[in-house]
């Protein structure tokens, strides 16, 4: 497994059969021009998160983590057909907007819960209200330990919250 920090929340983590991508931001400003990024994301990192990209996961709806011009690029540009893992939320803004620019294949994950992506690689959602998410990459080793990426991106977890996340 590989880990790449990509620019800002983004976070590129590849396995043998996964190319998983959090909260892409790859250039452009947010907040109404308000906010830049502090490095140009490199193109060769470009490149290669576009050859081997299978999962989006975006964290919440604020524009610097859900970046619609970087989803656009990625869409129009990327051999591969890509799943978008959301949070179930009541609101579906984010699901509807996805749809819009051409993303079909949308999974919205409950809080709490597990998501097979592909033999033993799972993804995990614990939503803090109202809007962000934080989301754990879990490879499953049968002999060994689990290996555990936890992308905690804006989320403010208490211990309770911890401990939880530790439970499930």
């Amino acid at each position: 497994m590989k880990i790449s920090m990509v620019n800002h929340a983004s976070v590129f983590i590849e396995t043998e059969d996964i190319g998983f991508l959090s909260d892409p931001w790859f250039f452009g400003t947010a907040f109404n021009d308000s906010w830049a990024l502090e490095y140009k994301t490199k193109e060769k990192l470009t490149k290669k998160i576009l050859d081997k990209l299978t999962h989006i996961y975006v964290s919440h709806e604020h524009p610097d983590h859900l970046h619609f011009p970087t989803l656009k690029y990625i869409q129009q540009n990327c051999k591969n057909k890509i799943s978008i893992i959301i949070q179930n939320l009541p609101r579906k803004e984010i699901l509807k907007a996805l749809k819009k620019i051409g993303f079909h294949k949308i999974i919205e994950v409950k809080s709490r819960k597990f998501l097979n992506l592909k033999n033993n690689i799972y993804v995990y959602l614990y939503s803090v209200f109202p809007v962000d998410s934080a989301c754990a990459f879990i490879k499953k080793n049968n002999n060994e330990k689990d290996i555990v990426i936890l992308n905690l991106n804006d989320t403010e977890l208490c211990n309770y919250d911890l401990r939880v996340i530790k439970k499930d």
